[in-house]
């Protein structure tokens, strides 16, 4: 039995997060791998890692993954002894590869003051409001709150929404704004068949008494968290409050079904301001980069 066996083994005895799990790997990563960090013969850490090749060898996070966690086979505190561990096992893995890029849960903050020098470390906030938090509308911005209140009075209603008509509305409010989907039609199409083989998602749209689109989300959800995965809007209309709407609605989904909302993809600094309308509450999350040399640092930024 490998790592990669070993850690999916351990995956199945334990409540694992969102886009750690092997199912979820499989489906977005053409290849991957799960790293094995020995603490002791009875604790063993698991990082999962995917292997990509164009001109040469790197590896990054999968498409739509935010970040990952590094799982271990029975509870453990993080100490400094752990923390130099992971680090040192980290150059280990980076150097398979030319460029290396991974971004880690919050619980994993302090592991930037452990890692050498070759890494170059960033530090994003990662948006959520807790399942415990039943005033969370008394965080919502003035902005946020007028939206939602237009929203009511144009008699916008949330529906679940079908594959089609999410690709259809996707791909036509990205050509508004002169951009090209960058999520192929085939990925969608088996990202929703992944989510309603393992009844981990929904599609939710706004729509209004003319049955006319106004936004749509895909949301996903694990046992603890739910997250907006996929977020369009129609640009037209975004002064009637239609998307504001959908992520109210898609929070008190969330916290229905006894789950936190994670704004998925907040670490991204231009989302990261309109999503902190709703909230002020955030995760800092952990990117580490590591280049081979100069040549290859100047290429990766064109991947």
């Amino acid at each position: 039995m490998n790592s990669k066996d070993r850690y999916i083994n351990i995956c199945k005895n334990q409540n694992i997060p969102f886009f750690n799990q092997p199912t979820w790997l499989d489906f977005t990563s053409h290849k991957w791998d799960a790293f094995e960090i020995y603490v002791s013969d009875d604790l063993k850490l698991y990082l999962p890692y995917v292997i990509k090749k164009k001109i040469f060898k790197y590896s990054s996070m999968p498409e739509l993954t935010q970040k990952f966690s590094i799982i271990s086979s029975k509870e453990i505190v993080l100490d400094e002894k752990i923390f130099n561990l992971i680090s040192s096992n980290l150059q280990i893995l980076s150097n398979k590869f030319f460029y290396f890029n991974q971004t880690y849960s919050e619980n994993f903050n302090q592991l930037k003051s452990f890692l050498s020098k070759k890494f170059i470390t960033n530090e994003a906030k990662s948006y959520f409001i807790s399942k415990k938090n039943m005033n969370y509308k008394n965080e919502y911005s003035g902005n946020i709150k007028n939206l939602l209140n237009k929203a009511k009075k144009n008699k916008l209603y949330i529906i679940e929404d079908s594959l089609k008509n999410f690709i259809v509305n996707y791909n036509l409010n990205l050509s508004r704004i002169k951009k090209n989907n960058y999520y192929s039609e085939k990925f969608l199409i088996n990202l929703y068949k992944y989510i309603n083989l393992n009844k981990c998602g929904k599609i939710f749209s706004v729509v209004d008494d003319k049955n006319i689109f106004h936004a749509s989300s895909m949301i996903i959800w694990d046992n603890t968290d739910a997250y907006m995965l996929l977020l369009t809007s129609n640009k037209r209309l975004l002064s009637q409050g239609g998307s504001i709407y959908l992520i109210d609605e898609l929070i008190k989904f969330s916290h229905s079904n006894n789950k936190n909302f994670d704004f998925e993809g907040s670490s991204v600094p231009k989302i990261e301001f309109f999503y902190s309308r709703f909230t002020k509450n955030y995760k800092k999350i952990l990117e580490v980069k590591f280049f081979k040399n100069n040549l290859i640092k100047f290429i990766s930024k064109f991947y």
